[in-house]
């Protein structure tokens, strides 16, 4: 089971067991417009060896992303970023930090 925080910066901060899969979800119907919708939208991670192992998004705003932290080192923090495109041109971003836990 995943626990959250926010960190100094104001970003969702988790800690994830290690050998586990879980679902983040960022909802971006609160910031788009009124008749806009997502076209595009993609998960990173960064440093690098966290699995991103799928993701997906809904023309409404909703961008889920499926982590698999097996990948990735114990004890070692990652930020992901869900990156959205909308049919209004506009993009915008999304930050959550994951501390993988033994």
């Amino acid at each position: 089971m995943a626990t959250v925080t926010i960190d100094a910066d104001g970003v969702p901060f988790w800690d994830q067991i290690a050998d586990t899969r879980l679902d983040y979800t960022v909802d971006w119907t609160l910031w788009m417009a009124s008749g806009d919708t997502v076209t595009s939208a993609r998960w990173s991670a960064t440093p690098t060896g966290l699995a991103l192992t799928s993701g997906s998004h809904s023309s409404a705003g909703v961008h889920t992303g499926w982590v698999s932290p097996s990948a990735g080192n114990a004890n070692s923090e990652y930020l992901l970023v869900s990156k959205i495109f909308t049919n209004d041109t506009r993009e915008n971003k999304q930050k959550i930090r994951i501390k993988v836990k033994t």
